[in-house]
């Protein structure tokens, strides 16, 4: 809404990678005792902060070591570092 830049940590480790993919891992585990966990088993980590409209010239991704099909040029398109 405010236009402001973002950084975030995305698709940084294989465990983050399967909670939001696939709903299990220890990262799952551990989290679903603290949080919700509706967003997860809907796809990538990227596809999930596609999802919510993030992904802009004004987003800058770190990491994102784990890549589902068609993520590289979700972020590519869209101006993501």
């Amino acid at each position: 809404r405010r236009n402001w830049p973002v950084t975030t940590h995305v698709a940084e480790s294989e465990a983050e990678f399967d909670m939001f993919m696939y709903r299990r891992g220890p990262m799952f585990t551990w989290l679903e005792r603290e949080r919700p966990m509706a967003d997860c088993g809907l796809g990538s980590p990227v596809q999930h902060l596609a999802r919510h409209g993030l992904l802009s010239e004004r987003f800058l991704a770190v990491h994102v070591n784990y890549l589902w099909h068609g993520d590289a040029s979700a972020l590519g398109s869209r101006g993501t570092s």
